[in-house]
């Protein structure tokens, strides 16, 4: 069975430029922020607990700033530090000094850094020198979680670092970071008890941050023959890309990149990969390509105050890619051929103004087109490249007709539809007739929304769509065994495909709402199943709660779907409830594990999607 189209590996990359998968954002985490009465709960908890553990002694109020020197006693208790012999080292704390043994206890073990003039003991402490404290004391690591504070030019360059380490970890929330802001005796009871994890520890839950982290390695996949696997794996805790032979643990790293992450990449051939990245964070994201060994790396669209995205890698064409970039008008994206091994680009096709889309066919030739004034959109055609696009169909705002791909005889075109029909399906079109030929699937209850091609076999394996999880409506009796086999192998999972070889190796993901993904290589002619990577090897499922599909029916009766998750280890009576209605109006939920969904995190209160 040949590799699933190479089509896919253009909208991985194209896709990428617009969705991150593997950037996860604090700023995220703060669309819904806690309400006074939940906030003063943690705030209570968390005082109580540090009294409990005698942390704190509870007799000053919470509102009031804390000093230095009573931040420095809280610590020593908590580190549990032993004070030095001499007490010496600050002008302004003498060895008298109540708060000396504490204060020079964290100087020795390099916590405080202050000059040997003073320390100031009297001085409120600030947000900025909390943040540093907190960092050094509990060794906050970077985990690649991307953190922006408004004010992030206000902050003392010595206290940059860890102003952004006590966000990543969710000490602290908010847009800005107030650098010079004194720190009450509440808020530094509330940063210590989640410093020290008390949030979880006392309730056995998983940390937060798990679910923000970096995969430890993600998006595998196979070369077109069969022989290396590339994947990403944090670098300086930015997602670089990795490759080994196929059945071999030795790797070698092919980008070294440790400013941005990498947002996506593919194989360009048996030998060299392409790749997706911006500059500092500007999202002119620029193509690049590189040798399996790391070697003869070389961005393809060296351009200024340019974005480039891949429309077709060219399968039949080896050394050339298809791209999109608004090299000549910044407003305007013209196609240019690139030869990837010169980077020398000529232009393809140039953009009149209200082009969105475009399609090549089977021989990287482009024959569709997609114009748009933002309202009505229309499907353009042309039998070769040497004849002008002439309109096919046009379509209103809520309808939708995206073609996706031409049939193999590179003569009709596959697209989704929802055109006279109430839900999207598969269908067949023919340019020269104007009509649909051929509905290939359709579903009544939702839309379909992918298929499975196959090159060898010059047909459709299967239909996509997704009710509560993805189904599948097969066509080719051997693509439906390959199926069952593998989900036989990974009972009470879901899969989904990366790429299949000739000689039926298939490289796939299992998930569930459980599981951020596991990585597994099946060979299909041996049966044999080899566990590459787990996504998030830090999640313990035993403690993540079931997403389990629901259907109500409304006041009008009209029924809804959603995702129902219930607390383990508590009563389903009488719970608060969290419900999160979809974005839209199209979008929907799917069934897996999610940081909103799973009520792990939240203490006896359930979740619906």
């Amino acid at each position: 069975m040949n590799s699933i189209s190479k089509k896919v590996y253009a909208l991985t990359l194209s896709m990428a430029m617009s969705i991150a998968l593997i950037q996860p954002a604090v700023q995220a985490a703060e669309a819904v922020k806690p309400t006074a009465t939940v906030a003063e709960t943690i705030a209570s908890k968390a005082t109580q607990t540090l009294q409990q553990l005698g942390y704190i002694d509870g007799t000053v109020e919470s509102n009031t700033p804390i000093t230095r020197a009573e931040a420095a006693v809280i610590l020593q208790r908590v580190l549990k530090l032993d004070a030095p012999a001499s007490l010496t080292g600050f002008a302004d704390v003498s060895a008298s000094d109540e708060a000396a043994p504490a204060i020079y206890a964290l100087k020795q073990s390099g916590l405080i850094q202050g000059k040997a003039k003073g320390y100031a003991p009297d001085a409120p402490l600030t947000r900025a020198q909390m943040a540093s404290l907190f960092t050094r004391a509990f060794e906050l690591k970077d985990n690649g979680i991307q953190v922006v504070y408004s004010d992030m030019k206000q902050i003392p360059a010595v206290h940059v670092e860890d102003a952004v380490r006590i966000k990543q970890h969710f000490i602290i929330e908010g847009s800005a970071f107030n650098a010079k802001q004194s720190v009450t005796h509440g808020e530094f009871a509330d940063a210590l008890y989640l410093a020290l994890g008390l949030d979880v520890k006392s309730e056995g839950l998983t940390p937060l941050e798990y679910f923000f982290k970096q995969p430890a390695q993600a998006g595998f996949q196979m070369s077109p023959d069969g022989k290396h696997l590339a994947y990403l794996e944090p670098w300086n805790n930015r997602m670089n890309i990795v490759v080994k032979e196929n059945g071999q643990d030795k790797s070698v790293r092919v980008t070294s990149e440790s400013e941005r992450s990498i947002m996506g990449f593919g194989w360009a051939t048996d030998n060299k990969l392409l790749y997706i990245k911006d500059a500092a964070g500007d999202e002119n994201y620029h193509i690049y390509v590189t040798d399996i060994d790391g070697k003869n790396n070389k961005d393809l669209t060296p351009y200024p105050n340019t974005r480039a995205s891949l429309i077709d890698p060219l399968e039949g064409v080896p050394d050339e890619i298809l791209v999109a970039m608004n090299k000549r008008d910044p407003q305007i994206f013209d196609v240019y051929r690139i030869n990837i091994n010169t980077g020398e680009a000529t232009l393809a096709a140039e953009n009149p103004g209200n082009i969105t889309g475009w399609l090549t066919d089977h021989e990287g030739k482009i024959r569709v087109a997609v114009s748009s004034d933002g309202n009505v959109s229309s499907l353009m055609y042309r039998d070769s490249e040497d004849k002008p696009f002439e309109p096919l169909l046009t379509t209103k705002l809520g309808e939708t007709f995206a073609p996706v791909m031409f049939t193999y005889d590179n003569k009709n075109i596959y697209a989704i539809s929802n055109l006279d029909r109430d839900k999207s399906a598969i269908v067949e079109y023919s340019p020269s007739t104007k009509q649909v030929t051929k509905t290939i699937f359709e579903n009544k209850d939702v839309d379909v929304n992918s298929f499975v091609p196959s090159k060898a076999k010059g047909k459709i394996l299967a239909a996509v769509y997704e009710t509560d999880k993805v189904n599948y409506e097969f066509f080719d009796a051997e693509f439906k065994k390959l199926m069952e086999d593998i989900k036989a192998k990974v009972p009470g999972k879901e899969i989904s495909l990366s790429s299949i070889s000739e000689e039926g190796q298939v490289l796939f993901i299992s998930y569930s709402d459980k599981s951020m993904g596991t990585y597994y290589f099946y060979d299909s002619v041996t049966g044999k199943l080899d566990k590459l990577a787990d996504a998030a090897p830090w999640i313990d499922e035993d403690k993540m709660s079931d997403m389990k599909p629901i259907s109500y029916k409304s006041r009008d009766g009209l029924t809804i779907h959603g995702y129902l998750t219930l607390p383990k280890g508590v009563e389903a009576s009488q719970l608060p409830l969290v419900v999160v209605p979809h974005g839209g109006p199209w979008a929907r939920d799917s069934w897996g594990i999610t940081l909103r969904s799973n009520s792990s995190l939240v203490e006896a209160t359930l979740c619906c999607r």
